[in-house]
């Protein structure tokens, strides 16, 4: 085992495969003193999306339930993005990411997305068991 560095992205620049990636952290040799112990505590991340995201899932699975549900996705709807991208579309990467680059954010810009992101129209991926269906939303309550 190889030390992979001591920030995940290091793992990959450096061209290492994932079989030589481990949870694998060297410690410093003054760090715990000779008969302590030392038991890491490992704390879940309460992150994701909030419940409003996550609806698609709870109105599938649950109202009524759809048995063997294999995917369940919501997004903002193209026409909705590239209505505040001012037309600029995902398909041209290059032109995608110019824009990106010349974009000026401040905090009017960043609540003008929020807004956006919490009340545009949105397309629905959902399916089981290889039947899928595609809705689009007006929008989340």
């Amino acid at each position: 085992m190889k030390d992979a560095g001591s920030f995940p992205i290091t793992w990959f620049a450096n061209g290492l495969s994932l079989r030589e990636i481990q949870p694998w952290f060297p410690l410093p040799s003054n760090l715990i003193n000779k008969g302590e112990e030392w038991i890491p505590e490992i704390q879940g991340y309460a992150g994701g999306l909030q419940t409003k995201d996550e609806m698609c899932v709870q109105i599938l699975a649950y109202y009524p339930r759809m048995k063997n549900l294999s995917i369940c996705i919501s997004i903002q709807s193209p026409s909705a993005l590239q209505t505040m991208t001012n037309n600029v579309t995902f398909t041209d990467m290059d032109q995608f990411k110019q824009w990106l680059h010349n974009l000026k954010w401040t905090p009017e810009l960043g609540t003008k997305w929020q807004e956006f992101y919490n009340h545009s129209s949105r397309l629905v991926i959902y399916g089981a068991e290889g039947h899928f269906q595609i809705e689009s939303i007006d929008s989340f309550p």
